[in-house]
């Protein structure tokens, strides 16, 4: 689903970033990430997805669009 480039490991048992870097308007990437997304949340409990280039609410009226989840 993607490739490790580097990792930075601070101090134990803090708070960490996944950065997943995006290749725009290419469809296998944007399902891999999905996957990325999905597996994090599940194998790690990650909670919090955000997105670059976003500023305040999402409106999701488009997105809800979709049959998926």
């Amino acid at each position: 689903m993607g490739t490790l480039e580097s990792e930075f490991r601070g101090v134990e048992n803090s708070p960490f970033v996944f950065y997943i870097q995006d290749a725009h308007a290419i469809m296998d990437a944007q399902m891999n990430i999905r996957g990325l997304i999905q597996y994090l949340q599940k194998e790690y409990g990650v909670g919090l997805i955000a997105l670059e280039g976003a500023s305040g609410e999402l409106d999701m009226t488009l997105l809800s669009t979709f049959p998926e989840e």
